[in-house]
Order: structure tokens, then C-alpha cells, then sequence
């Protein structure tokens, strides 16, 4: 019998993300040609959303982070009907899945002892934007598709 499992482990992830040492340019040895393109923004990234799930394999709820776009460095909690502020400091703990440490009562000792738990919660799918978007002209390309028939 197979069974669902979510897992919960620990998975931080970055505000800010450099992609350059994942190009293929970077990997052949060709560092000038990632040197060109480094400079506009080209390969790096900023985290703009966060979608989070909450509960099991086979139930939970899923909410989302967002950064204000245009400029603005506001993040807000979507939750259902409610939008919230969101403090982007808060993503470590909040975020990243992992384990917390609360305390609970140990009957052996009579006394409240340390107690490792995993969250509920973690980062789901992270959407990234790019600094820098370079667009082609290709309106001097033929269609390559043959004409409808008439």
C-alpha cells in the first residue's frame, strides 16, 4: 500500500539569486560573455512570491507572500479574504520549513523539558523575477508555418 507523505524538512531559500554560475557560458570557461551580461542584471533574480502550504499530504490550506511590484518593498499575506503586511525578516522561521523547539511536561521529571516538533508549514513554489529582460526583434523572420488552405 503506498502512502502520502509531505515532507517537512528545512529548505532556505534566498532573497537575492545569482544564476550566472548555472550558464552554460559559466560552466565552458567563457567568463566574458557572463562578465557582458553580469553588469545589466541578466542572471540575477529577486524573490517576488512565496506560496506556503499548511497541514498534511492530505489535507492542509495554502496561502501566499507577494512583493509589491513597480519599486515598492511591501510584502503581503494573502490568506482567503484577508491581506495582510508581511515582515520579509520573518521567512527563516516562518517559511523554510524545518523543526521548532517548544517545551512540554515530562511526567519522569515533574518539570517542562525542551521538545522538537516539525512544522506544519513550508514553502511550497517561490517565484522569482528577473533584474533584466532582454527582448529580440524577430518580426524580420518569416512565418514558418505553412498558409492555411483555401
Amino acid at each position: 500500500m503506498m502512502r502520502k507523505v509531505k515532507v517537512n524538512d528545512c529548505c532556505e531559500f534566498p532573497l537575492e539569486l545569482d544564476m550566472s554560475v548555472y550558464t552554460r557560458e559559466y560552466i565552458e570557461g567563457r567568463t566574458e560573455d557572463v562578465a557582458a551580461r553580469q553588469g545589466t542584471g541578466y542572471y540575477r533574480f529577486h524573490l517576488k512570491g512565496v506560496l506556503v502550504h499548511t497541514g498534511t499530504a492530505d489535507s492542509g490550506h495554502y496561502y501566499s507572500f507577494v512583493k509589491e511590484r513597480h519599486g515598492g518593498e511591501e510584502w503581503f499575506c494573502f490568506n482567503d479574504g484577508a491581506v495582510t503586511p508581511f515582515d520579509p525578516s520573518t521567512l527563516p522561521s516562518t517559511r523554510f520549513g524545518g523543526t521548532k523547539v517548544g517545551h512540554k511536561f515530562d511526567p519522569l521529571s515533574q518539570k517542562m523539558v525542551p521538545n522538537e516538533t516539525p512544522k506544519q508549514y513550508s514553502a511550497y513554489l517561490l517565484i522569482y523575477e528577473r533584474d533584466h529582460v532582454e527582448f529580440r526583434d524577430e518580426s524580420h523572420k518569416k512565418n514558418s508555418r505553412p498558409a492555411a488552405a483555401s
